[in-house]
């Protein structure tokens, strides 16, 4: 697998290509943006299995890097958009993949999320991937499950912290459950997995990482429209995890509407005195409908 043109793992090993790279550059790995290059083919090799690209698919990756990842899938794709942050790292990206003209390389994921949609056809698989920074997995992960892109995503395969994934996949009542847990609940189910060691990067990251696979559910929870108000009023429950669901949830009422959504939500079942982690989605799902109802 290569990195791009003038590198290849004919001429050197993965991570010795890798540091070559960022020297010639003159780049160092930043802690700021979270860069750990993955440095072993064999897991490179396993995640491109997981991903399973196919010709008619399209690809969003996100966090090209030196282009390890980019390389093994650019010739088995129809389409693939790279995001890549790193102002040394994204130029360098468009020279190496400049003769692939399925290739476009992107900023920041964040901010130019929406002009990977514009790339896309409508009438092809979505298959969206890559190794997320600790720092920006939550909004990252929101944005990928619930932007509005022209074709719908197939499957996501992120790499992330193993602390992160037991975050992503918690259940009600288990001490990791947040806001991120029962969003990817309620877009996702859980897929593949495959433990990444943190020997596999460069620079060595002082925690393991898990490449965790979600598919859509089969029929979506909520429409479109009402996924930004659900993420509302999650942000509100969740927002003293030692409170009460009532304690939070209850900021923004007042008088007879503060008395209304009590009563609404107690005759529907959401227990109101449990911790925002202790609710199950179908609960949450139970407190979004009494407050469209309220606010209607």
């Amino acid at each position: 697998m290569g990195s791009g043109r003038g590198y290849t793992p004919a001429m050197t090993s993965l991570g010795a290509t890798t540091r070559a790279v960022l020297q010639e550059l003159g780049a160092k790995p930043s802690k700021k943006l979270g860069q750990n290059f993955l440095v072993q083919e064999a897991t490179v090799a396993a995640i491109v299995r997981l991903i399973d690209p196919q010709p008619d698919d399209q690809i969003i990756e996100v966090g090209g890097g030196i282009g390890t990842l980019t390389a093994a899938l650019a010739p088995r794709v129809s389409r693939l958009v790279v995001f890549e942050v790193d102002r040394v790292l994204k130029p360098w990206l468009e020279q190496q993949f400049a003769d692939q003209p399925q290739v476009t390389v992107l900023g920041d994921a964040l901010a130019e999320w929406s002009a990977a949609g514009a790339l896309l056809s409508p009438d092809r698989p979505l298959k969206i991937v890559g190794n997320i920074p600790y720092q920006i997995t939550g909004p990252l992960l929101e944005r990928a499950l619930s932007d509005t892109l022209p074709v719908p995503w197939q499957s996501i395969t992120f790499m992330v912290q193993e602390e992160v994934a037991d975050r992503m996949l918690a259940a009600a009542g288990e001490p990791e459950r947040g806001r991120l847990s029962v969003i990817v609940e309620l877009h996702a189910l859980a897929g593949g997995r495959l433990p990444v060691g943190r020997d596999a990067f460069h620079p060595k990251p002082n925690v393991d990482s898990l490449v965790l696979q979600l598919r859509p559910r089969p029929v979506p929870l909520l429409e479109a429209a009402q996924i930004p108000r659900f993420q509302g009023l999650l942000s509100r429950g969740f927002h003293m995890r030692r409170k009460t669901v009532w304690n939070n949830l209850r900021a923004g009422f007042g008088g007879t509407d503060l008395e209304r959504l009590k009563g609404y939500l107690e005759s529907n079942g959401v227990p109101l005195m449990k911790r925002p982690q202790d609710l199950t989605l179908r609960e949450w799902l139970k407190a979004f409908w009494v407050e469209e109802e309220l606010r209607s």
